[in-house]
């Protein structure tokens, strides 16, 4: 027998029983129906027999709808976000048994087969489906060269998943990294398990791993009716109720035990991390004390929890406006992994409470309100925002400076003879905000707090925490005591406006403390955090300006992802068109009319006057940022107007044909022109050969167009076969490029190595490198008839600058005009200022307005 069917087929011919448990096989038959050469084909096959019997045997059932809470993700793209990725990453020493660790993955995906759900479209409908899995084996991780063990977890943890083809878990385990250090890797799409779920993954793979280690044979029970439970549930929550048989308030919370989104956390270097962890343990009579209240009383831990942060934002922060974001775990059995289902209610913060009540009345109204929000997860916040709570566009909670939880249990890997150490990092759950975090342990009861120390530093949020449990043991021990009696250190509640926040302006100082001042928002306040820790200053005023405050592009691509992180609302660059003042910014996020995409043309100087010259970035640029400071100190003289290459928004058409981007250029310069006025192109780097496509584009439709301005644009060689050298040396040198923007802090238009600043950065790469490809293949059709003002460097160049001025001279029948600036090619930009302002006067008719 020569194949895994066959041998299968022939043992259950003759009466076998085959069962499969993680990766054990187990054959039952009569006395003498295994004989040697069954048994040397079974050893020779096992691996294939298992497979086989365990895809005959996984739990498959015809497609269901989502739940209310997997249809507020984006379940609808091919690919899955890594935002969406909820992961348990662990730094181990020892040695792990991979083949173990697999058994043990194995019978985690047999005893919860919706860990092999995939998302599907069925009549424009999103469902899920369960996928039949064979033999699973965890994933070895590749370093690379250079990388650290944690850079190639991060990258898998990053790894999308296809939505429709790949069941949403996977587990892999690096391979060690100079140092030694390896890493344990689970991800699970967050539509199938929340942070409570994960934590329940990772313990159970523990369980499972030391028991296989001990030779034992851990069981797999019928998971079908768990299966049929989780499919009910997901039908169920799109209606109004739970079900037809609906629960009382005090059954459900009876069953109710609260989940959470992973926060952002980092245990290798605070310094590098916006965000600190620390618990504070609590007293064991203070324990003792909090479960007989909430027992006696019928408070839900949670609402416990909920009240003593709106209490201690209240006293702390009074100023402060937002939601407490609770994701509540609903779980119909404890054994089961494949019956929890993630709820998320918002609640404003602070609640609607008078410091004359007292705290059990404000304990009961938050249990109340926490448990009817229940019934209707996807309730609307429009209130919110309406009571000025949320910015009209922020459809997400605002993370708070400071967010306490209260926890009763530790996740972790705990493996026989392994010592491992759970790593956290940026890969989890953004939308935090004031998240109340209900876990469970044996021992102990803990208050876990985080804080951003660009908001409200070390020493203040240790004083927090206190507070924070003195709150809650002041609540359980008098619970008839009124809310204003709740006492905290005063130091806490003196000078609580958060300081991030400062003029820049000496003068501004007298205002800044007068009553008149305006207070800044808390999205200013966010703002100003993320702007002090990019760019290293030490004080933000509401008048500073991103780019005036030595911004790069570099810093500018860190700054739009990790704001857009905190806020829940993925800013773009079109936000930034001007390089807006924090306040400006501010003002724009919270506006329904700001624009969503790049358009294709834009004022870099919106205040400027005179003739309008249009201006083309490098590979993949922003000209917004390119130009921004040419733009803004020839503001009296020229209107520089950006073209952004196209394919830089999410929907727009993308090109792969240098004749398809000039053409839409074109069409942009010709709909944004003064009809008046000839037609002003200056070209920055590879954008130059694109602004000669454009000049000779505009001069066929008959549009006088003046001669083109290349700054630091290499000649394109006229070569049929374009040199494998060319090409060869262009791709050196843009890594040259890159490695020493990123060194120096600066940026070649907006080009950054890898991806490590989601989506934004990822467009941009890949504009870039479609962009670099077309450049390197572009041959000129024809001889070019525009004059040409050619200004070079010395920086990355194919040739001399001699050599590149000759070149262009070989290309056009018109005259080049060369200029040389001894200068980097990254700082050519502002370094020719003056030499484009000489142009611009010279190019400029004198009819043009001014």
């Amino acid at each position: 027998m020569d194949s895994a069917p066959d041998i299968i087929a022939s043992l259950k011919g003759r009466g076998a029983q085959l069962t499969v448990i993680g990766h054990q096989l187990e054959v039952v038959a009569a006395e003498g129906v295994i004989d040697e050469a069954i048994r040397a084909s079974i050893k020779e096959h096992k691996n294939a027999i298992l497979d086989q019997l365990l895809r005959e045997s996984s739990v498959v059932i015809p497609p269901f709808s989502t739940s209310n809470v997997q249809r507020r993700m984006n379940l609808n793209s091919q690919k899955s976000r890594h935002q969406d990725h909820v992961r348990s990453m662990h730094r181990f020493s020892g040695e792990i048994d991979a083949d173990a660790m697999s058994a043990a993955v194995q019978i985690m995906i047999q005893r919860n087969p919706t860990l092999t759900i995939r998302f599907i479209k069925s009549g424009g409908e999103i469902l899920q489906q369960t996928t039949a899995t064979g033999l699973f084996h965890i994933d070895s991780i590749d370093i690379l060269d250079g990388e650290e063990s944690r850079e190639a977890a991060r990258r898998y943890v990053e790894r999308p998943f296809h939505m429709a083809d790949d069941p949403m878990y996977r587990v892999g385990m690096t391979e060690a990294d100079e140092t030694g250090t390896r890493h344990l890797v689970s991800v699970v799409h967050h539509a199938l398990a929340d942070g409570y779920t994960n934590a329940l993954i990772t313990r159970t793979l523990s369980e499972l791993y030391n028991q296989i280690k001990a030779g034992m044979s851990p069981g797999v029970p019928d998971p079908r009716a768990g299966l049929e439970s989780y499919r009910r549930f997901c039908i169920e929550s799109v209606s109004p109720r739970f079900g037809e048989e609906s629960e009382t308030i005090d059954e459900l919370e009876g069953r109710l035990v609260a989940g959470f989104p992973v926060c952002d956390e980092s245990s290798d270097s605070q310094a590098d991390t916006d965000f600190a962890l620390n618990n504070i343990s609590t007293p064991p009579d203070t324990q003792r004390t909090l479960d007989e209240f909430v027992k006696e009383h019928s408070i839900n831990l949670l609402s416990v929890a909920i009240t003593a942060g709106q209490i201690l934002m209240r006293r702390t922060h009074p100023e402060e406006r937002g939601v407490i974001g609770c994701p509540i775990s609903n779980r119909f059995s404890e054994s089961l992994l494949d019956q929890t289902s993630n709820l998320t209610v918002d609640l404003a913060i602070p609640q609607d409470f008078e410091d004359s009540e007292t705290v059990l009345d404000v304990l009961r109204r938050v249990n109340k309100d926490l448990l009817r929000r229940l019934d209707d997860p996807n309730e609307p916040i429009e209130s919110l925002i309406a009571r000025g709570h949320l910015p009209p566009r922020g459809r997400r909670r605002l993370r708070l400076p400071f967010s306490v939880g209260m926890y009763e249990f530790k996740s972790g890997l705990a493996l026989t003879g392994v010592k491992t150490t759970r790593d956290f990092g940026s890969h989890e759950n953004p939308f935090l905000g004031m998240a109340i975090r209900i876990l469970h342990d044996d021992e102990v009861v803990d208050i876990e707090y985080e804080y951003d120390r660009t908001m409200v530093g070390d020493d203040r949020a240790g004083g927090l925490a206190n507070a924070y449990l003195t709150i809650i043991q002041a609540m359980c021990e008098d619970p008839g005591k009124r809310v204003e009696e709740i006492r905290i250190d005063s130091d806490l509640t003196e000078g609580s406006r958060l300081t991030t926040l400062g003029p820049s302006d000496p003068n501004d100082e007298i205002r800044a403390h007068s009553s008149e001042a305006k207070k800044p928002t808390m999205l200013e306040v966010i703002l100003a955090s993320h702007w002090r820790r990019i760019l290293n200053v030490g004080k933000i005023g509401p008048d500073d300006r991103f780019f005036q405050l030595g911004g790069s592009s570099l810093q500018l691509i860190q700054l739009i992802d990790s704001v857009g992180d905190t806020i829940g609302r993925q800013i773009t660059l079109s936000d930034f068109i001007g390089d807006p003042t924090l306040m400006e910014l501010a003002r724009t996020l919270t506006s329904e009319s700001a624009s969503l995409t790049i358009p294709p043309t834009m004022e870099i100087s919106p205040d400027a006057r005179g003739i309008k010259v249009f201006c083309i970035p490098g590979q993949g640029g922003i000209s917004a940022f390119t130009f921004a400071d040419i733009a803004r100190n020839l503001s009296s003289r020229a209107r520089l107007i950006g073209l952004q290459i196209p394919g830089l928004n999410p929907d727009s058409e993308r090109f792969d044909t240098m004749d398809g981007i000039v053409s839409q250029m074109a069409d942009a310069i010709v709909d944004a022109r003064d009809q008046e006025d000839p037609v002003i192109i200056i070209g920055h780097s590879a954008g130059g050969i694109i602004a000669m496509e454009i000049a000779r584009t505009l001069q066929d439709r008959g549009i006088e167009c003046l001669a083109p301005l290349l700054i630091g644009t290499a000649a394109p060689v006229r070569d049929s076969n374009k040199g494998l050298k060319e090409r060869i040396q262009s791709g050196w040198r843009r890594r040259r490029m890159l490695k020493g923007a990123k060194k120096h802090g600066k940026a070649l238009n907006l080009m950054q190595s890898g991806a490590s600043h989601g989506a934004v950065e990822a467009r941009l790469k890949e504009s870039v490198d479609r962009m670099s490809l077309m450049i390197s293949r572009f041959n000129p059709q024809r001889q070019y008839s525009s004059d040409i003002h050619l200004i070079n460097d010395n920086g990355t160049r194919f040739c001399s600058a001699d050599e590149n001025t000759r070149r262009w001279c070989g290309l056009t029948d018109g005259e080049v005009n060369a200029t040389f600036i001894d200068c980097e090619h990254l700082d050519l930009i502002n370094r020719c200022e003056e030499t484009i302002q000489g142009i611009i006067e010279a190019m400029a008719p004198s009819n043009v307005r001014v």
